[in-house]
């Protein structure tokens, strides 16, 4: 709508205005832009402007309204790509949480899987690996409580009133030496030493040296049993007797090397007991001259030696205590002590023992 002023029109007006000016080409295709301003002198302000020069105004209007749209839409793809982000995020702590819940709970037995490789990833495999240790040792906890309970159980069964027979004994020891068997009266004092050191709970630990005396204790009564049927010889370096082993570790394999080097035989048993150091590892060897092992039995014996079965076939009943004895290295040292068994027929049996040298054995013990 144009403006009327007086008989002709605004656009008139100006377009007469340009002409007589001769500011209008005559071939000229644009359009002219004007702004009437009300002040007290009727003044008009317009400006001629080409139709290329709209066209650039229309396509810059065209770009600014395709900016706004492409930001609008980052904006709300930003916005979305944070909501699933935070979503998974919280997702993640969430099952973590539940997770460590579980586990404060005393369950132990689910599997953990790890997702995603992100921090989340990251923690849920920490928490992963901590279960399994954590499980890993509460296992290993249980089992070496449950076989010291045994032990002390076979002790307690075995002790019948101790009182009573470490008097009975020490009125034996004292009846021989008034009729001058000193020979018996040996004997029976190592005999008493046995039942207090086999049945005194108070120690987990003892010192090599504590050990080989059990050790010559029980021979010595084997002897007086066996006579010249039995002989046997102790090699133990002597820097390693201050060292602690557990409890009861050799005197079993003394034991069985005796079993089956002597009682088995008719000729003359030999048995030898070695004890050395090796950079940080203590070895120990009891050998016997005796019957030997076959080679399928003897690999069922490792087998079930390792797994810490106890073997009650027939006669292999006696091989109890070498189970005992290997899952009480394997639960005291670990992975990295172990116990081996080498035999041949009509040769003998070697048994070997490695165990880890350190000096926190002590501490280790005690915390379980």
């Amino acid at each position: 709508m144009w403006k009327k002023i007086g008989n002709m029109s605004l656009k008139n007006k100006l377009i007469w205005g340009f002409l007589a000016l001769g500011t209008i080409p005559s071939l000229f295709s644009g359009a002219i832009i004007y702004n009437e301003m009300n002040t007290i002198i009727e003044m008009i302000l317009s400006t001629l402007t080409p139709n290329d020069a709209l066209q650039v105004h229309l396509q810059l209007q065209k770009i600014d309204t395709l900016y706004i749209k492409m930001n609008l839409i980052i904006i709300t793809l930003s916005i979305c790509f944070s909501i699933g982000v935070s979503y998974n995020f919280i997702q993640g702590i969430r099952k973590l949480i539940s997770h460590f819940q579980r586990v404060r709970q005393g369950e132990f037995n689910f599997e953990v899987e790890v997702e995603k490789e992100d921090e989340i990833g990251s923690l849920t495999q920490s928490f992963k690996e901590m279960k399994e240790e954590l499980s890993h040792l509460i296992d290993k906890t249980y089992k070496l409580e449950i076989s010291e309970k045994n032990a002390q159980l076979k002790a307690l069964q075995a002790q019948i009133s101790p009182h009573f027979l470490y008097n009975a004994l020490d009125m034996i020891n004292w009846a021989l030496i008034e009729n001058g068997d000193i020979e018996m009266s040996h004997i029976v004092i190592a005999l008493s030493d046995i039942l207090r050191y086999s049945i005194d709970d108070t120690k987990k630990q003892v010192k090599v040296r504590e050990e080989l005396q059990q050790i010559q204790n029980y021979l010595l009564v084997q002897k007086s049993r066996f006579e010249e049927r039995l002989n046997y010889k102790i090699q133990i370096q002597p820097d390693i007797l201050e060292n602690e082993i557990p409890k009861l570790l050799l005197q079993p394999i003394v034991e069985n090397a005796v079993i089956h080097g002597v009682e088995n035989r008719q000729k003359e048993g030999f048995v030898r007991i070695s004890g050395r150091a090796e950079d940080d590892k203590l070895i120990f060897e009891i050998k016997d001259n005796g019957l030997g092992i076959k080679p399928e039995r003897l690999e069922k014996l490792r087998q079930k030696i390792a797994i810490a079965d106890k073997i009650v076939d027939g006669n292999e009943k006696v091989h109890i205590g070498l189970a005992n004895v290997n899952q009480r290295i394997q639960l005291t040292y670990g992975e990295k002590s172990s116990m081996e068994i080498k035999s041949k027929v009509d040769e003998g049996t070697t048994i070997c023992i490695i165990l880890e040298r350190r000096d926190d054995l002590d501490e280790n013990l005690d915390n379980r």
